[in-house]
């Protein structure tokens, strides 16, 4: 009995072994399954970490490229906001231009009206330069004519002195032109004279006149002032080179009378290139000359003095 018990006991072992050994045998395989799945996994994990720092990089560099865009995306903002408001303004620039245009056509329109309808009066002739060529006109009066005075009053006293019939011939022809000539341009300078006072009357009573000041008229004006005062030096200039004549004809042996002529003729050159330098301008509102009439008061002689003389 207990053989069997033992043999069954035995038999039971041995059945109970073989169990375990499949079932070791099974977990063992089950063990080299899952050793195989995890190596398998972190396989896959480590591709993973891989394509994930990947990403990551290329995550990093589009957020940079997103920044730069942004920043160039802010500027093109503010570039164009600036367009915009330029664009506005030269839209506003624009309209404003255009109706200063129409203003303008307008203004015009009315200006030609005006000239148009204007009357040719006093009232708007342009006011003429009163104070420099009016006192250029009393300078070269007091110069010029005054030292032809002189001249011819040296002349009388040298052929008085000598009292001989050629010379008082030679007087004659000699002084009598010149005083002509003095007379001539005293003449004309008066009535350059009279002409610019009346033009200064006519200009003192609309100095207040706009229109005046704005008149085409008043360079057409300036420009005839300019001519006449050329004009007067041309005649000083002729005047001159009559007396350079009239010195050629008189007596070479006389040594005085060749020297007075001599200085009055550099004076005569001298007042014409301060005439051109403006030195005998005077600043002056009255028209008095700087020269006056008092410092050659005494070589001036009457007009009558001179044909009682020639008569």
């Amino acid at each position: 009995m207990e053989e069997e018990e033992n043999t069954h006991q035995e038999k039971r072992e041995k059945d109970h072994e073989k169990l375990l050994n499949m079932r070791v045998l099974h977990l063992q395989e089950q063990l080299k399954e899952k050793d195989e799945q995890l190596e398998h996994f972190e396989l896959q994990f480590k591709k993973l970490y891989e394509d994930f720092n990947f990403n990551l990089e290329i995550i990093y560099e589009r957020d940079n490229e997103i920044q730069l865009l942004n920043q160039k995306l802010q500027k093109l903002t503010e570039l164009n906001s600036s367009k915009d408001t330029e664009i506005r303004e030269l839209k506003q620039n624009s309209i404003r231009l255009n109706q200063l245009e129409q203003e303008n056509a307008m203004l015009n329109k009315k200006l030609d009206s005006l000239m148009q309808g204007r009357n040719p009066t006093p009232r708007l002739e342009p006011r003429p330069p009163r104070v420099e060529y009016k006192n250029l006109l009393k300078d070269n009066r007091n110069t010029v004519t005054k030292k032809i005075s002189y001249i011819n009053t040296s002349i009388y006293a040298e052929k008085v002195q000598e009292n001989l019939p050629k010379e008082e011939s030679m007087i004659d022809t000699v002084a009598r032109p010149i005083v002509e000539l003095n007379f001539d341009l005293e003449a004309r300078i008066k009535a350059l004279e009279a002409e610019n006072t009346t033009k200064d009357r006519k200009s003192a009573s609309l100095s207040n006149s706009r229109i005046a000041d704005k008149s085409p008229e008043f360079n057409t004006d300036i420009t005839v002032a300019r001519e006449k005062v050329k004009k007067q030096e041309k005649e000083i200039g002729e005047l001159i080179k009559s007396l350079q004549v009239y010195k050629k004809q008189n007596d070479v042996g006389s040594k005085s009378k060749l020297k007075n002529y001599d200085e009055q003729i550099t004076a005569l050159n001298d007042d014409i290139e301060r005439l051109h330098t403006g030195e005998y301008r005077s600043i002056s509102r009255t028209g008095q000359s700087e020269d006056g009439e008092k410092k050659y008061k005494p070589f001036v002689r009457p007009r009558s003095s001179f044909d009682k003389r020639f008569n």
